[in-house]
């Protein structure tokens, strides 16, 4: 997508189900590399479009004392930094991180923590490095804000 749409303005929503499902469910695509959300890929196509090297992801996890599921979460934010690197777009590009709900689960706001979810903003040409804002945020106004910018 980044490549096809680069000389155009662009506004692109990724999403993952990746930590999502009955506990350590996703996990059993660590064991699958050739499989993919598009079915199952070539030798060539696993080659060239790998994001993560499932292989590893469980011993570096266990390395850094996390969960699996941060380190491939990791690899595929990083793939899509280096993609915008190269393309010569992160300056002018907004990236925004965040989660559905927190790692405790789904539930009330109040109850289990639901308004303590972190919201990581990129912009190189707009935000300074490292800025932080205590400011509420609902997901629920993100995109349309975004879109007036």
């Amino acid at each position: 997508f980044l490549v096809a749409h680069q000389q155009h303005v662009f506004y692109l929503h990724v999403c993952t189900t990746l930590l999502h499902g009955p506990p350590k469910s996703w996990e059993q695509a660590l064991d699958f590399p050739d499989v993919s959300g598009e079915g199952l890929l070539s030798e060539s196509m696993r080659l060239r479009n790998n994001v993560t090297q499932r292989d590893t992801v469980r011993a570096r996890a266990a390395a850094f004392g996390i969960h699996p599921g941060y380190v491939w979460a990791d690899d595929c934010i990083g793939f899509l930094l280096s993609t915008l690197d190269t393309l010569k777009l992160a300056a002018h590009t907004l990236l925004v991180v965040t989660a559905d709900h927190g790692v405790r689960a789904k539930g009330s706001v109040r109850a289990l923590g639901g308004s303590s979810i972190p919201m990581l903003m990129r912009w190189p040409a707009k935000l300074a490095a490292g800025s932080r804002t205590g400011e509420l945020v609902s997901s629920v106004d993100l995109v349309p804000t975004l879109l007036e910018l």
